[in-house]
């Protein structure tokens, strides 16, 4: 049921340290100039199951998707469709306000 891989937990880190040069009537700042390396390995492994999912499952995720697309392009068409109507009364109102009257 898939792959089995081993593996233990392993951290790398970056440090960087300026040493600047002596002034005058200061102490000079010992260091030893190279690189060090530094390995951390923890005591523990991890176990990584690795499984391809059932097709029920891709056919769920699928319509999990498509709905979700179909729910917010409706919500965007509602929205859009209020404010385009709202807008189109304030029009027809303005203009049959201006109509002569007979």
């Amino acid at each position: 049921m898939g792959y089995v891989t081993h593996s233990n937990t392993y951290a790398s880190e970056y440090k960087y340290q300026h040493i600047p040069p002596p002034s005058p009537g200061k102490p000079i700042r010992a260091a030893l100039p190279g690189i060090f390396f530094v390995y951390k390995i923890n005591p523990y492994m991890l176990q990584i199951n690795e499984c391809r999912p059932s097709f029920a499952t891709f056919l769920v995720n699928l319509c999990a998707q498509f709905g979700g697309i179909f729910a917010i392009s409706s919500l965007l068409d509602s929205i859009t469709f209020q404010l385009f109507w709202k807008k189109a009364k304030e029009i027809i109102s303005h203009n049959m306000s201006n109509l002569p009257n007979v």
